[in-house]
Formats: structure tokens, sequence, C-alpha cells
């Protein structure tokens, strides 16, 4: 649809355009807005203020600010590109640009704006780095239509980018609702009515958490006052549970609960290694670890080493201590044998009497998040959680044979959720191939149909063209006519 300059000629048939339209290089279909400002610091940024700030990312709006001492744009309507991101925006209202990578212009007058707009979203740029997609779209050749057909295309574009929007709005309100749902579900499992019907059924032979309780003491903690020492658990803090469970500290029913630890960067291996190194982007708000995210490794010896302490093995589970984002909690996998973490997050290593799986959903569950983010403490944007709120985090400790019952329940629940979102996403994904397929549509001649009465955009072109010349023609007379005579010389007498 768009051609590189280099290999595009004036001939409008080498690029298999309709009757009426023509090619016309991008420089030339726009008039660039200088800015004079130097980038703003986001420091300057504000949540609300007078003047909106364009900066590169999602949006292109980056903030707010209240200076009054900087360029302010206001020829509207406006394109903005974001040559590090190719983000375009576009915009009909006054803006300071916050950094140097927002280019702003508008169109020259033979291209309906919004024309110009969806078009340059199908046009593909190179990776050529930070400052050199701007100048590349420069040099490439676009179709130009009649006027009156752009305008009917931006409003059959509009026309079907209104309905597939209100069809993805549909989608992500179902997304969210089960999100909502996913939570629900864990509500439900930890405070005993999942298995209600189960416990009912068995009530008789169900043996309860405290008889398991005092097998873990008796087992795992022989110094009692190890347990009596602890943090009481206060029954404000707590939601109540089935009369058959109990509430526990995390440190009662694990192994151990400590963090990991960072090497220095030089002993950390991008790609592969012998043994991989999991940090705070692996983990996931569902309880599966995502290894393919910048995997990392270490070396045998430095994992056998300066960090031993921070071995992890399948079946652990992890929890970050260190955000925004917090909540994060992942199962290790099988993937591999041995695994090492950063020191942001810390590791649940049940006993046999506490099901692995169990503490993952429990920790993954609202209420228990929020316990947390109570007690966390935030310094320059920062929350942490510490290793003591960790330990002493409240935790239900059900019957044994109730655990895995509760696991079972729980994944048989997700295992649907999976699957709606999972067709959600390909919903999605759809959606914004099909948004593509529209614009191809359009810049090709085909969205809409073309009218032989339209004035043909190379008409539209030189009658634009022969205007100006006779503009700047007048403009120059009419300086001409009103300078003032020459000065005479004027001689004086010796």
């Amino acid at each position: 649809m768009v051609t590189d300059i280099s290999s595009a000629l004036d001939d409008a048939r080498l690029l298999n355009l309709p009757q009426g339209w023509t090619q016309i290089k991008f420089i030339d279909s726009i008039e660039k807005i200088s800015l004079t400002d130097k980038k703003l610091k986001q420091s300057a940024y504000l949540e609300k203020g007078d003047i909106p700030v364009v900066d590169q990312g999602q949006t292109l709006i980056g903030g707010y600010t209240n200076r009054a001492d900087l360029k302010i744009t206001s020829i509207a309507p406006i394109i903005i590109f974001g040559d590090h991101t190719k983000v375009l925006k576009f915009v009909n209202f006054n803006f300071v640009a916050g950094a140097e990578g927002v280019k702003p212009f508008h169109a020259q007058p033979w291209y309906d704006p919004k024309f110009l707009f969806y078009m340059l979203h199908v046009v593909d740029l190179p990776d050529k780095g930070y400052a050199r997609h701007f100048q590349y779209l420069e040099r490439v050749v676009l179709p130009l239509p009649p006027l009156p057909e752009q305008h009917r295309i931006v409003t059959k574009i509009e026309e079907l980018f209104t309905q597939l929007n209100a069809g993805v709005v549909s989608l992500k309100k179902v997304q969210v609702q089960l999100k909502r749902y996913r939570q629900a579900v864990l509500k439900a499992a930890f405070d005993g009515r999942l298995t209600q019907e189960w416990r009912e059924e068995h009530k008789r032979e169900i043996e309860p958490a405290s008889v398991l309780f005092e097998k873990i003491k008796r087992e795992y903690h022989r110094d009692e006052k190890e347990i009596t020492k602890r943090l009481p658990l206060v029954e404000a803090e707590l939601f109540q549970v089935p009369e058959e469970w109990i509430w526990v500290r995390a440190q009662d029913v694990c192994e151990n609960i400590t963090n990991g630890y960072t090497p220095t960067a030089d002993k950390l291996f991008e790609g592969s290694g012998e043994i991989p190194f999991i940090k705070v982007y692996n983990l996931t708000k569902t309880g599966s670890l995502n290894f393919t995210v910048k995997p990392t490794f270490i070396s045998r010896i430095t994992h056998e080493t300066e960090l031993r302490r921070s071995a992890v093995y399948p079946q652990d589970v992890l929890m970050n201590i260190v955000g925004p984002p917090l909540g994060k909690v992942s199962l290790v996998p099988e993937l591999h044998g041995e695994w090492n973490i950063n020191q942001a997050m810390v590791i649940y290593r049940t006993f046999p009497q506490y099901s692995r799986k169990l503490i993952l959903y429990v920790l993954l569950s609202e209420t228990i998040q929020k316990w947390l983010q109570k007690r966390g403490k935030t310094t320059a944007g920062q929350t942490n959680y510490t290793i003591t709120m960790s330990r002493s985090l409240p935790i239900p400790l059900p019957p044994l044979d109730e655990q895995s019952i509760i696991v079972n329940e729980i994944e048989r629940h997700f295992s649907q959720i999976d699957h709606l979102e999972k067709t959600l996403e390909n919903s999605l994904r759809q959606a914004e191939t099909l948004r593509h397929s529209i614009l191809k549509r359009a810049f090709e001649g085909k969205l809409v149909p073309q009218d032989p009465t339209d004035e043909p955009a190379f008409v539209l072109l030189e009658r634009i063209k022969a205007e100006r010349a006779h503009h700047m023609a007048e403009v120059k007379k009419g300086k001409k006519d009103q300078s003032p005579p020459p000065k005479r010389r004027i001689k004086h007498a010796n």
C-alpha cells in the first residue's frame, strides 16, 4: 500500500491506485510544527493542570502543567507522531510537548487530517532507532484519493470503528468480571463455602485442623515457646472460617520463609545458563511462573555458594515483596530441578501437612493481599513487605483431607475461567486484525465506492498549487505597491 520513495515513480498505476487517485510524498503532505521548548522533566508533570503535556507513550498524553513560559501549540487539528514508539495521536486542543521525540504536524489542504491520521497507522516503519523513524517516514510515498472520497472513507472508518470499539469494550468488561469471579472463587474457598457440601457429607470422618496443628508442632516445632512467643492472631483482622478449621501464622506451617539475593551483574547471564534465576517480572497474578520473559541464569558455582540460601525447587511458592505492582504469586514449575531467586521475593516452602497449591491460592486471595497492603511500607513510591510480615501472615488451616478438595474445586473453576479468558483474548486479537483489515481496504480504495464526479486528486493538487502561486504573486505585488519610493540622492553644492 505504501512504497519507499527510492522505488516509487510518479506513475500512480505502479501502486495499483483506483481511478482518480494519485500518490504523493509524505513530506509534501504535511506542515511541520516547530517546537522550541526543551524536554519537560517528569517531575514537572501534574495529575491535573491547565495545559495538557503530550509525551511519548501508549497514549502520547503525559500529564498536565501550569507553566506559562512554555510554548503552546494551538494549531488544530494536529497529528502527533512519537518517533520512538510510532504512536499516533489526533488532537484538537492546545498542548505543550514534553519530549524531543514528539513530532506534531498538520495536514496540507489536499488531505483530510483524519484520513492522513488513519493511513499512517498502516505504514510499516523499519526499526531504525529512536531518532530515525520520522526521517524514514518523510521519504514514504502515500496514496492520495480525491478529497470527497477521503471524507467518505473517514466517515465509513469511524462508523465501523464505533461498532468495533463497542464490541471491544464489552469484551474487556467481561475480562474484568472474570477477574472478579476468580477472586470470588478464592473468597468462597477460604471462608469454607466452596467445600461446605463435602464437609457435611464427611462430617464424622474429618479430623479437625486443631488436631493436625498439634501434629505439626510435635514434628516440626519441638520447642513450644517457638509457637507461643509469636504474634497472637487478632480476631478482628480475620474472617470467619468453618469450625473444623483454625487460623495459623504462615511460618507455623512452613520450613522457612526467606527472601532471595541478587549477585553482581557479571554473574547474571541472559538467555541460557546452568541455573535459572527468577526475577519479579517472571511472577504473575494467576499463580503460574512465566520464565519466557527475559530469562536469566547464574552458574552452578554461584548457586551453590553465595546464593545457596535462596535456592528454590519445583512446587515452592514465590511472592514478590517489592512493588508496585505487588500481589504477584507463582508456583515454581518442574521445568528445571533447581532455581534461584532475587531479593525482591520470598519463598514459601510448606510442610507436608499444608498443601503447596493451597498456600499459593491463599496468597493470591484478595483478603490476604489486603492484610499485607495495610502493613506495607511505602518509601519514594516503592512499597515493601518485610520478611517479618511475610512470616506472620495469618492463613487458614483446613483439615488435611479437605485441603485437596479445596484445591480441586478452585482449579475446576479456574479452568473454566481460563478457557473463557483465552476465548476473550482471541476475540480481542480478531478485533485488532479486523481493525487493520478495515484500514487496509480503505487505503486500497475498497472500503467505499468511487464517484466519477469527484475532482481527481491530481487536479486538486494542480488547482491548489495554482491558487497558492496566484496568492503569493498577489502578496508580492501588494508589498511592491506599498513599498516607499526610493530616496533621491541630494547633491550638495561645493
